[in-house]
């Protein structure tokens, strides 16, 4: 079955590098090995994915023309 423990923060880093191509060829063979054995690791990369999918269906905010003065 493999190893179904939570992710650990470093391992969840080198998930999200991995997910935006910014990891490194070691980070990018272990979060390979990571989702090929562990369940846990899958389903937190498909609710990222999911997650980042949804942010590009909202609209993106737009600043009034005073922004810039109201934050200085």
């Amino acid at each position: 079955m493999g190893d179904t423990k939570p992710l650990s923060p470093a391992d969840r880093e080198d998930l999200v590098a991995y997910l935006d191509n910014e990891a490194d060829p070691q980070a990018t063979e272990r979060v390979q090995n990571l989702l090929e054995n562990n369940p846990v690791a899958r389903t937190e990369k498909d609710l990222f994915e999911e997650s980042w999918r949804l942010l590009d269906v909202l609209e993106r905010p737009h600043a009034g023309p005073n922004f810039k003065e109201r934050t200085a």
